[in-house]
């Protein structure tokens, strides 16, 4: 994965990690909290660091296959979809319980 140079979030590091993929990227933004251990982080601007960190993880498939777990058991853990789903199955059961009240 290529980087930016400024990320406040880095929600294309995040779809990447759910998918099991790693992520290499620059040390910016909120990219360091949402990889965490599971990708490789580089120094800003270090494009040679970036295209060497890409090439070991493309040429070591047990490496990149770590990485690609430890980076979906990330999203998972931390980042999960539950919370979200529970907000949202909470408001819709809420939103059917006033219909039905107001209809009857």
């Amino acid at each position: 994965m290529a980087s930016s140079a400024t990320e406040s979030f880095g929600v294309a590091a995040l779809e990447a990690m759910s998918a099991g993929v790693p992520v290499c990227a620059y040390r910016v933004g909120g990219l360091p909290e949402v990889i965490g251990e599971a990708g490789v982080l580089v120094e800003p601007f270090a494009c040679d660091a970036l295209a060497d960190a890409v090439v070991s993880v493309v040429a070591d498939e047990g490496r990149r296959s770590a990485l690609g777990a430890a980076a979906r058991a990330r999203v998972v853990a931390s980042f999960g979809r539950a919370p979200a789903l529970d907000r949202w199955d909470a408001y819709l059961r809420q939103v059917v319980a006033q219909r039905r009240s107001a209809s009857t």
